[in-house]
């Protein structure tokens, strides 16, 4: 069993989304503009942060939609994967510090149904 299961189906259940058919947890990771194209269905990504208070950039930036998102702790951002996006640079200044994420891939279209 998934312990983050729970978390997954009540942020989808919150933003009219089908149920998580995956996951993906990082620890302290900064990733490069990309799409998200593991997924073989159409899917919105619902992404949950925490983060220590001292962590610093890490921010999700979709630069075709000209946004940069701070993702506070505890933050949860919905958006279109399959767009360009990335992370700005991630400081963190002790060992202590983390900045983690949780990415869940709500299924839209029929593959939500």
């Amino acid at each position: 069993d998934n312990p983050f299961r729970w978390l997954g189906d009540a942020v989808a259940e919150q933003h009219g989304l089908a149920g998580p058919r995956a996951a993906l947890i990082h620890r302290d990771v900064q990733l490069a503009y990309h799409r998200d194209t593991r997924m073989p269905y159409p899917c919105m990504n619902a992404t949950v942060v925490l983060r220590s208070p001292q962590a610093r950039g890490g921010w999700l930036v979709i630069p075709d939609a000209r946004v940069a998102l701070t993702c506070d702790d505890g933050a949860c951002v919905v958006f279109d994967g399959q767009r360009v996006h990335g992370l700005t640079p991630l400081i963190l200044p002790t060992e202590a510090d983390y900045r983690i994420s949780v990415t869940y891939y709500c299924p839209t279209g029929e593959e939500g149904s």
